[in-house]
């Protein structure tokens, strides 16, 4: 778990960090949650496995929202798959909280993607997102998790706001066309 911690504390720091320094300390995350990997494996240590992919989703996350262009997008390509593997072992059913957590990872990703994507590629990604937060919501009640549920509350109704722009966008596209 040490790598996975510093990995934590990194984005941590970087987070009250500014200039090329924050940068460097998410770049570092990533590189610790990549050596972890190498330790935990999904076959030996399945659930350390999901918690490192889900930290290193996050962390890509992190490093993309300072990343421009291309290189940007792809950091949040990975993400998106690094989420999506931890949900390979975080189930609803056996790890709830863990799994509603990568939920939200996952669709925060995604709607980042969104907003990068032009088109109807950019709608289907917000769409992903707003089924991903809605996942998150089906644990994260008001009443269990009330600070996690009304984040993702609100980032659900941010992201349906987006998608409904995406959309409208879309149609006035093609109605030029016709």
């Amino acid at each position: 778990m040490t790598q996975n911690n510093l990995s934590e504390a990194l984005r941590a720091q970087a987070a009250r960090t500014e200039g090329t320094k924050d940068a460097e300390l998410l770049a570092q995350a990533v590189s610790a949650c990549r050596s972890a990997l190498e330790v935990y494996t999904r076959e030996q240590l399945p659930q350390d496995w999901a918690a490192t992919q889900n930290n290193l989703g996050a962390a890509l996350r992190d490093q993309a929202a300072r990343t421009e262009g291309t290189r940007g997008a792809e950091l949040l390509a990975q993400a998106v798959s690094a989420c999506r593997s931890a949900l390979e072992v975080y189930t609803r059913q056996e790890l709830p909280k863990d799994w509603a957590e990568t939920q939200n990872n996952l669709a925060n990703a995604l709607s980042d993607q969104a907003a990068r994507t032009e088109g109807p590629k950019g709608a289907e990604l917000f769409a992903q997102a707003v089924i991903a937060f809605r996942s998150a919501l089906e644990v994260y009640s008001a009443e269990a998790f009330p600070l996690s549920h009304e984040k993702t509350e609100k980032q659900l109704k941010e992201c349906e706001s987006l998608l409904m722009q995406a959309k409208l966008k879309l149609n006035k596209v093609k109605q030029r066309s016709q």
